[in-house]
């Protein structure tokens, strides 16, 4: 396998962990706290911090690598332009000019082309 199909394979399977932590979100949400109560009522600064534990793993997940993984492929399948606008939408012309802490916005927007 090359490294560019390793990339693209590891950038996929990230991808898939942060659905699956969105997806354990979720089902926690709607889970029952010990004393019976819904997790609605059990507190909403509960899910307020385990939402924000979810997005910050997330963020910390996403490398530079990843995000120029996702981007090869997305220049293979033609969205070169697409892809400019994403750059300046977060700061820069080239990925390296991007603030790290983006990165994770800016590979979900980059997936997301083709699929609108």
């Amino acid at each position: 396998m090359t490294e560019k199909e390793n990339e693209k394979l590891a950038a996929e399977l990230r991808s898939c962990g942060e659905k699956l932590i969105g997806i354990a979100g979720q089902l926690a949400a709607g889970a029952e706290a010990p004393d019976g109560t819904s997790e609605k009522t059990a507190g909403a600064a509960e899910k307020t911090k385990d939402a924000e534990m979810a997005e910050e793993v997330q963020e910390k997940a996403v490398k530079k690598e990843d995000v120029r993984a996702v981007l090869a492929v997305k220049l293979k399948e033609g969205y070169k332009e697409e892809i400019r606008e994403l750059f300046e939408k977060y700061g820069g012309s080239r990925l390296k000019e991007i603030d790290p802490s983006h990165y994770s916005e800016l590979m979900k927007d980059a997936e997301g082309l083709g699929h609108a």
